[in-house]
């Protein structure tokens, strides 16, 4: 009763909060996660001396107790009058590094020195991305959201939680859950919840479990989460000729109808035989995974899946359904890269660093699509090759 006291108070204030005592369940008692906390941190330590990644120390900080695990930025409200894709390209996902060790060689305290364990940008009320935070996970993936007026689409559900804070999934569905009750409240009736997945690499399905079971939403929606396989990826969205080692085709795309809203899902096997692309009918973005970002683009030795995948995804968002708006952003799951510059592209920012102040934004280009396109049909041999923005590695 609580916590739907709290859930209704959120949802009645029209902002998120998150249950005081959320940082003490999940896994365990505040002892238990005091004890996995002072275990992190003897990792960070160790990392600390060996300078990770040639980086000043660092201690993450992660917030425990009675503060908020979430930590929402409403475009509307710090960018008021900017574009969605101008305020994200913009927004630093400041939460998600390491903040300095004091002078004294302990934490930074403070707010400065708290980091949640999700920072969420909500582009608009039916629209979020949500980052884990790089101290809970090095992988620090990002998160989608997208709701509709009577179904939701998650896309992913993060990576292992490291830190001890808290139970990484119980938190995302958390969020999740009231996201939908204020929908469902607005509109009258329940939201079914869809958890996707760009591909099935353990990284983006930490979280699933939580939204297993209840397989309902507090507000009376259904979940349903989404297999591994290429086969139940295709059932699940519709997708045809493609499973059971069927390769797609340019015909083999797929459907989610959130109500208003309308996902088109193209498999893009390569980075992994599961992956897909999903095209936003209402805003012309596009969720890419781990097949393109800011970052290392492997191709695990699909380098010709990778290549036909990559030209299937080039031709569709050149010959998009009348009425559906040009592709605004391409946006992945991780950013491993720094910025490019005048002088040259941007440099890998090396897997397992923590900190990562200079780390390129997560919005990408139908540009940066058509380099790595143009650069696959060249016919090169497989080959990692640094793009300004991001790399290719076979």
């Amino acid at each position: 009763m609580k916590n739907q006291k709290m859930l209704m108070l959120s949802i009645a204030m029209g902002i998120f909060v998150s249950n005081p005592a959320s940082a003490c369940g999940g896994n365990g008692s505040c002892e238990v996660n005091t004890r996995r906390i002072g275990s992190a941190m003897t990792r960070l330590t160790a990392a600390n001396e060996g300078r990770l990644g040639g980086t000043d120390a660092i201690s993450c900080g992660l917030i425990s107790g009675a503060s908020p695990t979430v930590k929402v930025t409403r475009c509307a409200e710090v960018a008021p009058g900017k574009p969605e894709d101008q305020c994200l390209s913009e927004h630093k996902f400041s939460a998600t590094y390491g903040k300095p060790r004091g002078s004294d060689g302990q934490c930074v305290g403070g707010p400065e020195g708290q980091l949640p364990l999700f920072e969420v940008v909500e582009l608009n009320p039916g629209y979020y991305v949500i980052r884990q935070n790089k101290c809970s996970n090095v992988e620090a993936p990002f998160m989608y959201l997208m709701v509709g007026e009577k179904g939701a689409f998650l896309h992913d559900t993060g990576a292992g939680d490291e830190s001890g804070v808290g139970d990484m999934g119980v938190e995302l569905r958390r969020l999740v859950e009231e996201v939908l009750a204020r929908k469902s409240a607005q509109v009258g009736h329940p939201i079914n919840l869809t958890v996707g997945h760009g591909h099935s690499h353990g990284d983006h399905m930490g979280g699933d479990g939580a939204f297993e079971s209840p397989a309902t939403t507090s507000s009376g929606g259904t979940i349903r989460v989404v297999g591994a396989s290429p086969s139940e990826v295709a059932a699940a969205y519709g997708i045809p000729g493609w499973g059971n080692s069927i390769s797609p085709t340019d015909a083999s795309v797929g459907t989610i109808d959130l109500g208003g809203r309308v996902l088109s899902v193209i498999p893009i096997p390569g980075h992994q035989s599961a992956s897909l692309a999903f095209y936003d009918h209402s805003t012309g973005d596009v969720l890419t995974g781990d097949s393109l970002y800011p970052g290392n683009v492997f191709t695990n030795g699909s380098w010709q899946q990778h290549k036909a995948s990559t030209a299937r995804l080039e031709k569709f968002l050149s010959n998009l359904p009348a009425g559906s708006p040009p592709t605004r952003m391409m946006l992945g799951s991780h950013v491993e890269h720094s910025h490019a510059t005048a002088a040259g592209p941007g440099v890998d920012l090396g897997w397992g660093n923590p900190n990562q102040p200079n780390e390129h934004n997560i919005v990408l280009r139908k540009s940066h699509l058509d380099e790595m396109h143009t650069f696959l049909q060249s016919g090169v041999a497989p080959q990692s090759h640094t793009f300004d923005s991001f790399s290719i590695r076979p």
